[in-house]
């Protein structure tokens, strides 16, 4: 018998070297730390949005390779060792990537090995301190032919922003300004997620979600800016009030790790959140604000436990709801925005919300993309229904990317034929 599996084993060895890794020109590669989630979102949002472009252009499919450099929040601990499996020659190759670890590995491939192909970087904010030794956004500049960041991380006032930007000028990188973050969530990750829970869920004619806010760090990466009990209480009076307006309207609610993490007082990580364990201070403080609470259902998140968040925006997508948003939830705010109807989403705004989240529900509003519910000196909300103010809808930030990517693609076919 070991003659057998070491025949076979060898057959399949064979197989595994006669099968190159990059087998077609055309290959999209991803740079990925699957450590670090958020990242990776954005990564494959790209790719996804990319190859619907393709498929929508050539009715070809590229190559998909996932390279994870396996690394952590420490960058010290990456690992580039899986570049030396990339092919160097392939000008039709699209690269990647995000965070710290993508600036590293664009740089490598680029300066160190003069490596061929489109390289594409994508964050939510721009990476750099005033420590010189660190790593730089700024440094991809004539190393990746785009950088891809959110419109409104460049209508605060931040000096790295003018950094980049000076940089960037008269270089051969492109800078896209895109609306909201890239992501990958899509319409069919929803109604797959409804279609598995949607049975264990309330039956109401009318439906609201309200997804709770949570505490925001602070610019020097140490302290936190607390949603607090106070808060959820004032937007608790708002869904209330809305209730006895309408008595069908069901109100389905869910929170997130960072809701109720801290302590204002102690400024201290409380672990709530954890599997059977009470409900934060801020959760149970919006739960108690209602007069009929047969009308209400909360999902509370839970560590190691499945999120019904995707579950949560088919429901309110096939039962034509509306959905609450807090404002500092960038990446929340901009997969809501992109999977539910016209009209359907409204961000609301509070206390712990930095310049940056604030400029960002700016810009979905003057989108005309989502209504808002602005939080009043008084502590109290006020609603403004939301404005169309462009005739043509607006893309998503992955398809803006895709976009781009595919000019380029063709730019450098008509060079070739000319």
């Amino acid at each position: 018998m070991n003659w057998l599996i070491k025949f076979k084993l060898g057959i399949m060895a064979c197989l595994v070297l006669a099968s190159p890794l990059f087998a077609k020109p055309l290959v999209i590669i991803e740079l990925t730390d699957s450590c670090l989630a958020g990242e990776c979102d954005q990564i494959r949002g790209v790719t996804h949005a990319l190859v619907q472009k393709f498929h929508e252009e050539e009715k070809i499919f590229p190559q998909i390779i996932t390279l994870d450099l396996q690394g952590g929040a420490d960058q010290n601990e990456v690992s580039f060792s899986s570049l030396v499996e990339i092919p160097r020659d392939n000008p039709e190759a699209i690269f990647i990537s995000s965070g710290a670890y993508g600036i590293r590995a664009f740089r490598m491939l680029r300066e160190r090995d003069k490596t061929q192909g489109i390289f594409v970087y994508v964050s939510h904010q721009i990476i750099g301190n005033d420590d010189p030794s660190s790593i730089q956004l700024k440094s991809l500049v004539n190393i990746a032919d785009f950088i891809a960041l959110p419109h409104h991380v460049f209508e605060v006032n931040d000096p790295w922003v003018e950094a980049l930007k000076k940089a960037i000028e008269g270089s051969k990188t492109h800078l896209l300004e895109v609306t909201g973050v890239v992501h990958n969530m899509h319409a069919e990750d929803i109604l797959k997620a409804v279609a598995e829970h949607g049975k264990t869920m309330p039956v109401a004619k009318k439906y609201m979600l309200v997804i709770l806010g949570g505490d925001v760090q602070n610019n020097d990466g140490k302290t936190w800016t607390y949603y607090t009990p106070q808060e959820a209480e004032k937007l608790a009076e708002y869904v209330n009030a809305q209730m006895t307006s309408e008595p069908d309207l069901f109100v389905l609610i869910t929170n997130a790790p960072r809701t109720g993490r801290f302590d204002p007082a102690t400024g201290r990580d409380v672990n709530f959140h954890e599997k059977g364990g009470p409900l934060d201070p801020v959760t149970a403080a919006f739960m108690k604000g209602f007069s009929d609470q047969t009308r209400v259902q909360l999902y509370n998140f839970e560590k190691g436990e499945p999120s019904f968040f995707k579950a949560l925006l088919g429901l309110i997508q096939k039962k034509v709801g509306v959905v609450f948003v807090p404002g500092e939830s960038t990446s929340m705010i901009s997969q809501t925005i992109d999977n539910m109807s016209p009209g359907s989403v409204t961000l609301y705004t509070h206390g712990a919300m930095k310049e940056i989240h604030e400029a960002h529900v700016a810009d979905e509003f003057m989108a005309g993309r989502v209504s808002l519910l602005e939080a009043t000196s008084d502590g109290r909300y006020a609603f403004i229904g939301v404005q169309s103010h462009s005739k043509a809808p607006t893309l998503s930030a992955s398809e803006t990317v895709a976009n781009a990517i595919w000019a380029m693609i063709q730019e450098q076919s008509e060079k070739k034929s000319d």
